[in-house]
């Protein structure tokens, strides 16, 4: 078993090896401001966030959700994801070590509050088609909305018609059928059309850039005074050493990914 021991030990020797880029370290910040100790290496590339789930975004959705219990999912854009930069040099990965408030303030979007939505769940449906749309495109990797959930599960099939809007993007021409209903799971229920679903995620939700057009002001239940960073903070601190591991809560068909 890892301990938070074994993790220091790990990463002096990583230290002692390779220098700066070995590890977590924050170089010309405060060393002594940890947050929390991380096991696993984990990939925070924001480019990998954009078309595909992975550890870290399942790791901040499910944040999200400890912020707000009552939340029935979350939803995380990858645009809240930011590249990172330790010693001058963008960082790709986290490695097994401290986690420092530094980095996660690099990490994560400083402005993000977050919001709770409130939709039926033909409204949440369109709005995961509209994040699966992209996928199997060669141009994925110039939108950020794709999107990192917590507490729901589905799978994505791109040999289905993706949802579709007129050139405005004020209208939506086709709502998708991608994402196979009779698998979606939310809190471990089948997920149900004329069901409300209490959604939390962030403020960048309502970017005009990002298109979602169920995800409106009028459908927002509760702002919540937490910021995405707190939110990340408060999860890392409570569930100290921290083992990042994509859940596997977006099964996305091998067909999708000939051009992610």
């Amino acid at each position: 078993m890892i301990n938070r021991l074994n993790i220091l030990l790990l990463t002096s020797m990583l230290s002692g090896l390779f220098g700066c880029m070995s590890f977590n370290d924050p170089c010309d910040t405060d060393k002594n401001n940890v947050i929390g100790y991380i096991d696993t290496p984990t990939d925070i590339t924001p480019l990998r966030a954009q078309n595909q789930e992975t550890a870290l975004g399942d790791m901040l959705a499910d944040a999200l959700i400890q912020a707000y219990p009552q939340a029935d999912l979350a939803l995380l854009t990858a645009g809240t994801i930011l590249d990172i930069k330790q010693c001058g040099i963008a960082q790709t990965v986290l490695y097994p070590g401290p986690i420092y408030l530094s980095q996660l303030n690099a990490l994560v979007s400083p402005r993000e509050t977050l919001v709770v939505y409130q939709l039926k769940g033909s409204e949440l449906k369109r709005t995961l088609e509209r994040s699966v749309s992209i996928l199997g495109s060669y141009n994925n990797d110039q939108w950020t909305g794709f999107m990192q959930v917590g507490q729901i599960s589905f799978f994505v099939n791109c040999t289905e018609k993706p949802y579709t809007m007129n050139e405005l993007g004020t209208q939506i021409i086709y709502p998708g059928s991608r994402i196979e209903e009779d698998k979606i799971m939310i809190k471990n229920q089948p997920f149900s059309n004329t069901s409300d679903y209490k959604i939390i995620t962030t403020s960048n939700t309502q970017q005009k850039k990002l298109l979602y057009l169920e995800l409106t002001e009028n459908k927002i239940i509760q702002k919540l005074n937490v910021s995405l960073q707190q939110a990340a903070q408060d999860y890392i601190s409570k569930n100290d050493p921290l083992t990042l591991k994509k859940q596997s809560r977006i099964q996305i068909a091998d067909v999708c990914k000939k051009n992610n």
